[in-house]
């Protein structure tokens, strides 16, 4: 299956050597996407994806500048120290279940990582 497809249940397909290279390569991550906190109230409830680099792994991931990542594997993401987490925690799962907030709406997208 081609780096980037869904596959017939729904879930985009990730390598784990990719999920490697960025762990091993944190600054490469930054490079390929940029995000900022967004909030609401004066809180922040998930981080806007700003930039996204063409033809980078970050690129095949479905998501688009000005989604807005509001939960990961059902943890809320209202700070910084959610998202470092997550990113630490990366190498051990196997599924990870991203819902944005995109056009006002929520969008779920699975990652089956192998």
């Amino acid at each position: 299956m081609p780096k980037g497809t869904f596959d017939e249940t729904g879930s985009k397909q990730v390598m784990k050597k990719d999920i490697h290279s960025y762990s091993k390569n944190p600054s490469q991550i930054w490079k390929d996407i940029s995000i900022a906190p967004y909030k609401e109230n004066g809180k922040i409830t998930g981080f806007r994806i700003g930039r996204i680099k063409a033809n980078s792994k970050m690129a095949t991931l479905g998501l688009k500048v000005g989604d807005i990542l509001i939960r990961a594997n059902n943890i809320e993401l209202t700070s910084f120290n959610d998202a470092i987490k997550l990113y630490k925690d990366i190498d051990k799962i196997d599924t990870l279940a991203l819902v944005v907030l995109r056009n006002n709406q929520e969008k779920e997208i699975i990652y089956e990582i192998h």
